[in-house]
């Protein structure tokens, strides 16, 4: 991957992205690889992303792991999302670039929309009743598959989560374990397939600094968050962003 001004551009993208993940608990990936497909494809993007996640997650649950929700993540999540995660991994090889950029775009848009309906609605998130625990564990499972596919089950397993009653730091911090468990799955899988190489690593390294930064601006941004208008940029950003993967 050349150092040139679409490196650059893919750098600003993941200090939003990142720094939206910082905040909130999700979105590193999905942002920026719905926006990063305009100048790489998935292929490409998703060696750098998943161990730049990991880093940020790590962080996450190094200094907030305080507000992990074990017994939630131990009962009712890991196990489910693995074996989505085995089925979405056997897939991607299955799946050319040109079909994986159309069904990623068609993912996003139909996980934000519908979470935008949500948000518009006359209930508050946090009133919408909990889901019954077959509807939780099929969102649980397909969230496994995007990450399989994507690195981005971020959408469906924040939507799982948003009708858990958790309060937000609790949420942040959980959702850090799940991504950090995953991603070190998913990069062990990178790596034993070629696809994090000596170009991939130099380039992680110059990326480093924009994850640094995502992290001082997120725990910064977090104790300030109005999470009801920041959850509609969020998603509002992906319908528009998912709809431009599709074109």
């Amino acid at each position: 991957m050349a150092v040139d001004s679409q490196f650059f551009v893919l750098a600003v993208i993941i200090l939003v992205a990142f720094t939206t993940e910082a905040a909130t608990g999700f979105g590193s990936t999905v942002i920026a690889v719905t926006l990063g497909l305009h100048l790489f494809p998935i292929q490409s993007l998703l060696p750098l992303l998943v161990p730049l996640n990991q880093i940020l997650t790590a962080y996450i649950v190094y200094r907030h792991h305080q507000h992990i929700a074990y017994g939630l993540l131990l009962r009712g999540i890991l196990p489910v999302m693995a074996i989505g995660l085995v089925a979405g991994l056997a897939l991607f090889h299955l799946v050319s670039n040109e079909a994986l950029r159309v069904l990623f775009g068609l993912f996003v848009v139909a996980v934000a929309a519908r979470e935008l309906l949500a948000l518009l609605s006359a209930s508050a998130p946090e009133a919408r009743p909990l889901l019954p625990a077959a509807a939780r564990n099929a969102g649980v499972l397909a969230a496994g598959v995007a990450h399989g596919l994507f690195a981005s089950g971020g959408p469906l397993l924040v939507y799982v989560l948003g009708r858990s009653n958790l309060d937000k730091r609790t949420f942040r911090s959980t959702l850090a374990v799940v991504w950090l468990t995953l991603n070190m799955v998913l990069t062990a899988v990178y790596f034993s397939t070629g696809r994090i190489n000596a170009d991939t690593l130099s380039a992680l390294g110059l990326l480093l600094p924009a994850v640094m930064l995502s992290i001082v601006l997120g725990e910064w941004v977090h104790p300030r968050l109005d999470e009801q208008r920041f959850r509609l940029a969020v998603f509002g950003l992906l319908v528009f962003a998912g709809l431009t993967a599709l074109l």
